[in-house]
């Protein structure tokens, strides 16, 4: 048995689907299953959002029993001893960083993936990434009103995460401070250039403070604060893609249907030495990365 954790926002569970989906058909003849203990939390920020995703497709449920057989996160001091000691149970296999680990792959045995899995490598070109089009059902009338803007336009959806990335100081180490006003400036200019006449619209989770502070001097529209679901379906319904360091608008901008689209995104992800991590692994080698 292969069990894949999921955790995190929508982003992060895209990665993980697809990685499912990879380790699927790695091992075909054996059970595949899902661990969505993490969202048995009830942590409002983080609930599971896959599932209008997936249309007809189902996850294979790990149960309490199945994930507990392969885990290796018991409290007691000598299993906590025994971990430092010697390490823990191959059976229970954690993600050593960001990039792409093709031994993965070569684990036969029963195991239990724990990571994030944010790699396109570990899929592309493998299987057939997911769809937005199930989720234009749940957008409310006003996102699908200005859904019908967006395709007339020569449309730039641009993504500025703010959230945890500033409130968190744990994320904001990690993550904050990357993609600066700078770095929307001149992607905003490089679009310009680019493509001549076009419209942005602007993706955040906090409205207000960019409101008050966004400025790149080309035509914008700041879009009011809406459900994940719109947004998501929104962003990647733009011709283009200015992205933040974010797995929200890294699948928005990937799962765009736009031949020829451009997607620009930072050249680095993480703060330094926070993390081990490989962009190449992280960003499509056709997408700018300024």
């Amino acid at each position: 048995m292969k069990i894949v954790r999921f955790k995190g926002g929508l982003g992060n569970q895209l990665f993980q689907y697809h990685f499912y989906l990879a380790i699927q058909k790695k091992y075909p003849k054996e059970e595949v299953k899902a661990d969505l203990s993490f969202y048995l939390k009830n942590d409002p920020s983080r609930p599971f959002m896959l599932q209008p995703l997936l249309g007809d497709k189902q996850l294979d449920i790990a149960t309490r029993k199945d994930v507990e057989a392969l885990a290796d996160e018991r409290k007691a001091p000598f299993a906590i001893l025994r971990r430092k000691l010697w390490g823990g149970k191959k059976s229970h296999y954690i993600e050593k960083g960001i990039f792409f680990d093709k031994t993965v792959f070569a684990i036969r045995q029963s195991v239990l993936y724990d990571g994030y899995w944010q790699s396109y490598k570990y899929f592309e070109n493998e299987i057939e990434t997911i769809s937005t089009k199930p989720l234009y059902d749940l957008l409310s009338p006003n996102a699908k009103a200005i859904a019908e803007q967006i395709k007339q336009n020569n449309s730039v959806g641009i993504h500025v995460r703010r959230g945890d990335y500033y409130s968190n100081k744990g994320a904001k180490k990690l993550l904050g401070d990357i993609c600066t006003l700078k770095y929307f400036k001149k992607a905003a200019h490089i679009c310009q250039q680019r493509l001549g006449d076009c419209i942005f619209y602007v993706f955040s989770d906090d409205p207000q403070w960019v409101s008050n502070n966004f400025n790149i001097n080309y035509p914008y529209i700041i879009l009011p604060l809406q459900s994940a679901y719109d947004d998501f379906f929104l962003l990647s319904s733009c011709t283009h893609t200015i992205i933040s360091n974010s797995t929200f608008s890294w699948w928005a901008a990937y799962l765009n249907s736009n031949k020829n689209s451009i997607t620009i995104s930072p050249s680095k992800w993480f703060n330094d030495n926070t993390i081990p991590y490989e962009i190449q692994d992280i960003v499509p080698s056709n997408w700018l990365k300024i």
